[in-house]
């Protein structure tokens, strides 16, 4: 028997089976079932969308748990308990880039609300919207838009428009269009959603912050930085007072504020918010998780736009981990890491430009041309290096689109890469 949170236990399967048949005999089966069943949907609510390192050690021996409520005592669930086995195991694994492993998940919440509750039920359309929310995610916005309608068409029918979740699928619809780059559309959707849920929660409610960031988020991608920056600044301080200085959403609202301050080129004032959210992500959900990506990839963006050298090589450095993190978990198809591969041509972009140009005026004011061979040399040797020390595997030049100079090949003889999956 080992301990699997929460106050659970998890049994060997044979000893399982043995307790099970003595419930059976002494007719307690049925009602230590659903016991076990509340137990579990109780948990169930109590998963976060985004959890951190502590929660996913905490939660993962409950999985098996949730899985098997799913799975094998699903007719047990009473109507509103129905769609929250699905839903919390589907949030595990989205909250930290697993979308292969919750897509199936999100996928049974809609089948299983749809059959026992029909297409007019708000948990159908919660269903619904978090398959969206998922294909959102991955960047399959083709397919997400078709789905957030219906979510919200159900619910404008069942609760109306006054309801905080016919606000927030106003809220997930406007972030599609914002992604898409139709802001025109996206503006009144963010705006209505923020004002339901003023009028409903009251401003210091963390809905209502979350509201703020996206809005702040759409005026920013306008160019209309001091309209978002107020925004920012109001989200920022309500998620502190409620969430404290190490939770990962007040880590977002950091780097948003960061963002922004980079945008304007106030530059000194971005760089510690965007440490502060680099260090607080790192620590809650760890170095392999796409939030920490995006973390490294803006630091990137905002070291190469500095007049320091060192700054450069160091943003090369983030970019290749941002790669790395990202083809792991998004896959090559995903525009995230397309986006990471043109971000790291263009962190290599500026010194090898300016590192060209300060060489060639150097030999030339030197005439010293013989020695132009054993520069260049030199630089790939410190270009490889930096990428090695960045942590970038073999698979993107495994591809045949790209190849290292000859110094990579003789370190890759001696320390194969390891393969990424």
């Amino acid at each position: 028997m080992q301990v699997a949170g929460k106050g659970l236990f998890r049994l060997h399967p044979l000893i399982e089976q043995f307790l099970e048949r003595k419930m059976a005999e002494a007719g307690q089966q049925q009602e230590m079932r659903q016991g076990f069943v509340d137990v579990l949907v109780a948990i169930a609510q109590d998963v976060p969308s985004q959890p951190t390192l502590a929660e996913v050690a905490e939660l993962g021996p409950t999985l098996p748990h949730l899985k098997a409520v799913a799975n094998k005592f699903c007719g047990m669930l009473s109507g509103e308990d129905l769609i929250w086995p699905f839903s919390a195991i589907a949030r595990f694994y989205d909250g930290q880039g697993l979308y292969g492993l919750a897509e199936p998940w999100y996928e049974q919440s809609v089948e299983i609300t749809r059959s026992a509750l029909g297409e007019e039920h708000p948990d159908y359309a919660i269903s619904v919207n978090n398959l969206a929310g998922l294909y959102c995610a991955q960047g399959r916005y083709g397919e997400a838009e078709p789905l957030y309608l219906k979510a919200l068409g159900i619910k404008r029918s069942a609760l109306g428009e006054e309801h905080t979740s016919y606000a927030t699928s106003l809220n997930n619809l406007a972030g599609l269009y914002k992604s898409q780059g139709r802001y025109r559309e996206a503006e009144p959707l963010y705006l209505k959603a923020l004002e339901i849920t003023r009028s409903a929660l009251g401003e210091e409610h963390l809905s209502y912050a979350i509201s703020l960031n996206d809005l702040a988020v759409l005026y920013r991608a306008q160019g209309r930085y001091g309209e978002a920056e107020p925004l920012y600044l109001k989200a920022l301080e309500t998620r502190r007072s409620a969430l404290g200085e190490e939770h990962p959403d007040y880590a977002v609202s950091l780097h948003n504020l960061a963002g922004l301050y980079k945008s304007q080129g106030r530059y000194g004032e971005a760089e510690p918010l965007y440490l502060k959210d680099l260090e607080i992500t790192r620590s809650a959900l760890g170095e392999e998780h796409t939030s920490y990506a995006t973390s490294l990839n803006n630091l990137a963006g905002l070291y190469c736009n500095s007049f320091k050298p060192w700054k450069w090589f160091k943003a090369i450095q983030l970019v290749f981990q941002c790669l790395r993190i990202t083809l792991r978990t998004l896959g090559w198809r995903h525009q995230g890491s397309h986006i990471s591969i043109f971000n790291v041509f263009a962190a290599l972009f500026i010194p090898a430009v300016l590192t060209g140009l300060l060489t060639q005026g150097l030999l030339i004011s030197l005439k010293i041309h013989s020695i132009l061979p054993l520069l260049q040399s030199v630089m790939g040797v410190l270009l490889v290096i930096l990428i090695n020390r960045s942590g970038i595997e073999g698979r993107l030049w495994a591809k045949g689109k790209y190849k290292l100079s000859k110094y990579k090949s003789r370190k890759s003889s001696k320390n194969p890469p390891k393969r990424q999956t």
